[in-house]
């Protein structure tokens, strides 16, 4: 039996799938979907707003707050400051990597 994890950005939400198949691959069982929202900033190059980031991750400041730093996939980075419940979410959800 194998167990698959698929993700497909779909209408700015992440849906992630967890399935498996049956060992001759004849049956295909859906076990749960997941809506996670991913993290969005503002690009400053380009003056866009809400631009979804892909390749974060998550660290901790010095101060306490937690700031996401990733791309948009153009060449652009991006960063964001959030707070404590939504970067743990984040990163419960597998949109951000934890680097603290």
């Amino acid at each position: 039996m194998k167990i698959i994890h698929s993700c497909v950005l779909f209408n700015s939400l992440i849906m992630k799938q967890l399935a498996y198949f049956s060992n001759d691959n004849s049956q295909f069982f859906k076990l749960n979907t997941i809506m996670a929202t991913p993290i969005t900033a503002y690009n400053v190059k380009t003056k866009e707003k809400n631009v979804v980031m892909l390749d974060a991750v998550i660290t901790k400041t010095s101060r306490g707050g937690y700031m996401a730093q990733g791309n948009d996939g153009k060449g652009s980075k991006l960063t964001c400051l959030m707070g404590e419940a939504k970067a743990l979410q984040a990163i419960k959800e597998g949109v951000a990597k934890q680097n603290f």
